[in-house]
């Protein structure tokens, strides 16, 4: 038999020798034993002290490696001289004063031991695999009563299951907090307060950051405005299955139901179908009838507050209405008009502003140069000059002076016609879509309506959606087009290319918020073609208004275009 003993240099050394054997009837074969190895063991007593001490320090593969065995030799080795210095690991349990229980984890963090050690022997007394309460618990079961009662101190984290079950079976012996934690907790402490006095350092620079651009910057009410959407959440989720013809509904409800206005369903379609036709919409009609109240219930709507300007008499020119540079005090005097428009560039939903009472003074004039860039078919090009040449402290959203004007912006104008007011001309009313309201609102009974936040680009697509889903039809455009030669014709007036683009945006509008084709064509042939008769002798005329209405007859029917027939009917009787 041969023994594998400690390695000369590279050479692995090997014991041989023979053995006597004994066959004993009553305990079987039994083979001699030999001073310099253990019983059954194929190694001597020095290598396996060895192995067994190296393993203390180094890993398994790593001994394997060193004293070239197998991997499960090396535990084999271990396991036996364990046994043979300690034959009963319960005694580790006897006479202990002070504990120290944690966790540690191995497999990369992915299990856990729970780990007791003895302070005062500094020695490990008990491992097992997991950890929690349950396994600590059954250390607690292997102790007698007598050795938990000479334990006096335990130590170990803030763990709540740790606390607990040492509670449970140690109720006498104080509980301490051990320092690597307890300095570790005060590291993260620290740490924690260092973040939010750094946190707060910093918010304190950009607010003085912020303060100083305002006070130094040109335009101070635009930069207050970079500042309250610098770190804001603009992005509107769609509303998931809305229609038009549903938005016009919720929004005639909410308005009755939640500020006592009342408006037409007529209307309402009228209004939706406009503002996917134009940026611009006027509202003309009697004192009373709620043509401000309406952009002011259609804010509070959308939950985005309608901005009111109050147009003045005074008014002459565009410095009136978006302010001008002070070459005295170095700032631009800012409107609030102005601010809306600008605010508008950080908003995500619909932004209405309101021109109340807006030809008090002459449309043309304090409104052309906004009239002439909406022409402009490159939206990229609807761009306002505010200023000549740029500053570092300009506002963020002015490029090189200048303002464009986003696409989610609707400027709508309320008018009256009295003495004290201007005509609206033709120039305007040819790049607008208008609502006349004839009459107040008549009560009824719906439904508790709330608000509806909607993205500008779920309404745009909802627009665009109608145009293409709902093609005007051969026949409305003929008999439009004999209205076309009638009118010029009798009238001299033409239906234009701006007034065909027009149709064709506001009619399958209309059509999918609810309405027929024939009411859509009534109502923008009554505010977009008949609206230019009050400018024509209407005395000489009455004739001519009388077989329109003939012909209105003759092509639509007796029972339709009602809208159009009142206001012939209405200019013969005024004149």
């Amino acid at each position: 038999r041969q023994w594998r003993s400690l390695d000369l240099g590279p050479f692995k050394v090997f014991l041989m020798c023979d053995v006597k054997r004994i066959n004993c009837k009553e305990h079987g074969v039994h083979t001699e034993q030999v001073p310099w190895a253990y019983h059954k063991s194929r190694f001597t007593k020095d290598f396996e002290n060895q192995l067994a001490y190296l393993t203390l320090y180094m890993s398994k593969s790593d001994v394997k490696k060193i004293v070239r065995v197998s991997w499960s030799t090396v535990g084999d080795v271990f396991t036996r001289a364990r046994k043979r210095l300690e034959p009963d690991s319960r005694v580790r349990f006897d006479n202990l004063t002070q504990i120290g229980i944690d966790e540690t984890s191995y497999k990369k963090g992915h299990k856990y031991l729970t780990v007791i050690i003895d302070h005062v022997k500094n020695q490990i007394i008990w491992v097992k695999e997991g950890t929690g309460k349950e396994v600590l618990q059954s250390f607690f079961d292997e102790l007698s009563d007598a050795q938990k009662a000479t334990i006096k101190h335990v130590s170990g984290d803030g763990a709540g299951w740790i606390i607990d079950t040492v509670k449970e079976n140690l109720p006498d012996a104080a509980y301490c907090l051990d320092p690597f934690h307890t300095v570790q907790w005060a590291i993260e402490a620290m740490d924690k307060l260092r973040k939010e006095e750094w946190h707060k350092a910093i918010v304190k620079e950009k607010e003085a950051q912020k303060t100083l651009k305002e006070i130094s910057s040109r335009f101070s009410r635009l930069v207050q405005v970079d500042n309250k959407y610098a770190e804001a959440k603009t992005d509107i989720p769609d509303v998931q299955g809305l229609t038009l013809e549903e938005l016009v509904q919720r929004f005639r409800n909410f308005a009755a139901s939640s500020l006592g206005l009342y408006y037409t369903i007529p209307d309402m379609r009228a209004l939706f179908a406009s503002m996917g036709t134009s940026k611009i919409i006027i509202l003309e009609g009697i004192s009373g009838t709620g043509k401000t109240s309406l952009p002011y219930a259609l804010g509070k709507f959308f939950v985005n507050d309608a901005v009111i300007c109050s147009v003045q008499p005074s008014w002459r020119d565009r410095t009136e209405l978006i302010g001008y540079y002070n070459e005295f005090t170095k700032k631009f005097s800012e409107t609030d008009f102005l601010r809306a428009v600008y605010e508008a560039t950080y908003r995500k939903d619909p932004n209405l502003i309101v021109l109340d009472e807006m030809n008090l003074a002459r449309i043309e004039y304090y409104f052309a140069e906004f009239l002439s860039i909406m022409e402009m078919p490159n939206v990229n090009e609807w761009k306002i000059q505010l200023i000549s040449a740029s500053q570092p402290t300009d506002p963020d959203h002015l490029i090189d002076g200048k303002l464009l004007i986003s696409q989610n912006t609707w400027f709508f104008g309320t008018a009256n016609n009295d003495d004290s007011t201007f005509t609206i001309t033709d120039k305007v009313y040819d790049r607008a879509m208008s609502i006349y309201f004839n009459d107040k609102g008549r009560p009824f009974d719906c439904e508790y309506q709330d608000s509806l936040v909607v993205p500008y680009s779920q309404l745009n697509d909802l627009f665009k959606q109608a145009i293409i889903n709902n093609p005007i039809s051969k026949v409305t455009l003929d008999k439009f087009s004999k209205l076309d030669d009638f009118t010029m014709k009798n009238f001299k007036l033409v239906f234009g290319n701006r007034i065909m683009k027009q149709l064709s945006s506001f009619l399958p509008i209309y059509v999918a918020c609810g309405g027929s084709e024939v009411e859509g064509l009534d109502h923008f042939f009554c505010t977009k073609i008949l609206k230019k008769f009050q400018s024509l002798n209407i005395g000489f005329l009455k004739d001519e208004l009388k077989s329109m209405i003939s012909e209105l007859d003759k092509l639509y029917g007796k029972a339709n275009f009602k809208q159009s027939k009142a206001f012939i009917e209405n200019l013969i009787k005024m004149n």
